[in-house]
């Protein structure tokens, strides 16, 4: 309607009055994908529970290239006047008939911790948010949360699939994007992921993701450095050890491990295949080549692609092993929707892991980190 090419800004402005429309604008940090996925999936959240127009961010391009979205949420589709806002109100009054009246929440980690009541709060017509953490699971199980009731009992959302239900309302990869990423001309380890996504859909055998966040640094790491390395065996054998204690009474076991340190993954790939114990009956997927972060990488658009997919690939694990401190895992492990508690771990962690015991549940890890 707003977005019809003959309306000038005026009009589209006095139909914003005369059907009474609100907008929820998602601004992202310039954060990682599972950040910016997190505040995403929030922000639309918020929308829904407040009954406003959501307004995807414009300046991540890549987003609309690689997934199926509701073009619904394309700035350019149902707020083309949204960057002419300013010149809209310019010598107008605040309490002018036909301002738009806007206004910013700029959130950090204390997002998932904290309860807004968003009506009351912000009644401005357009609410712009940025953050890079969630509160999705705030807004659920919170005891003071003005929305815990109408999510809990109306909508019969739960901690272990609300997050889950937004998820892949939003986010569906193109089939386009997996054929590209399985071509030998795209991606050099494409083979190896045409594999994992066959051995992940379909499995023989048991299941399990693990996930090791160390830092950004360490994608800049030389690929050559050893496969037994102390510093970095003392920090994140727990996570080794805890894929162990799970598959210890399976006669095979699929692992797929996704880590932002190539060091890390040799670490495993010489553990399990060719090192001093004997684990034959884990069968490890893993890359062997360096990640590209969307932050740091000079081709944003196969930084996040490639992320994306490795994200899809432990979504589909049965069990999650995750980092802590770090949303990559946390995000695809939600929005699994498996319904089996996570193990999630921080460096030099020395972990009991089976089940029923050494896990946290969905309200425990929805609120670590950055939250979901």
């Amino acid at each position: 309607m707003i977005s019809q090419p003959n309306l000038t800004l005026n009009q589209q402005r006095d139909l914003i009055f005369q059907h009474n429309l609100r907008f929820l604008v998602m601004v992202r940090f310039d954060s990682g994908i599972a950040d910016r996925t997190t505040h995403l999936i929030a922000s639309y959240l918020i929308a829904v529970l407040t009954r406003r127009f959501y307004v995807f961010d414009d300046t991540w391009p890549e987003f609309f290239e690689i997934m199926r979205a509701n073009l619904a949420f394309r700035p350019e589709i149902i707020a083309p006047w949204i960057s002419h806002l300013n010149n809209l109100n310019k010598n107008l009054p605040h309490n002018h008939s036909l301002y738009l009246s806007n206004v910013w929440q700029i959130t950090r980690a204390h997002r998932c911790h904290t309860d807004f009541d968003y009506e009351k709060l912000f009644p401005e017509r357009i609410l712009f948010l940025k953050s890079h953490a969630g509160n999705v699971m705030q807004m659920l199980t919170s005891s003071s949360s003005v929305y815990a009731y109408f999510m809990q009992n109306i909508l019969k959302m739960r901690p272990d699939n609300i997050f889950g239900c937004l998820y892949h309302m939003l986010l569906i990869p193109r089939l386009s994007t997996f054929i590209e990423a399985s071509s030998v001309e795209s991606r050099t380890d494409a083979v190896l992921f045409q594999k994992s996504l066959e051995t992940l859909l379909s499995p023989e055998f048991p299941t399990i993701g693990i996930q090791i966040r160390i830092g950004d640094l360490f994608m800049k790491e030389d690929s050559s450095v050893g496969t037994k390395d102390p510093s970095l065996i003392e920090r994140f054998g727990g996570f080794f050890t805890c894929v162990e204690d799970l598959s210890a009474s399976n006669p095979e076991t699929i692992v797929f491990l996704m880590s932002d340190s190539l060091r890390i993954r040799k670490i495993a790939l010489n553990r399990w295949y060719s090192g001093s114990i004997n684990h034959s009956h884990i069968q490890l997927l893993t890359s062997t080549t360096k990640v590209k972060h969307i932050t740091y990488s000079k081709d944003t658009y196969i930084g996040f692609r490639d992320g994306l997919l490795d994200m899809f690939l432990y979504s589909l694990c049965d069990q999650h092993i995750l980092t802590r401190n770090s949303g990559f895992g946390r995000v695809p492990a939600f929005a699994s929707m498996k319904n089996r508690p996570l193990f999630s771990l921080t460096k030099k962690a020395k972990p009991k892991c089976a089940l029923g015991e050494g896990q946290v549940n969905f309200i425990q890890s929805g609120r670590e980190s950055s939250g979901v």
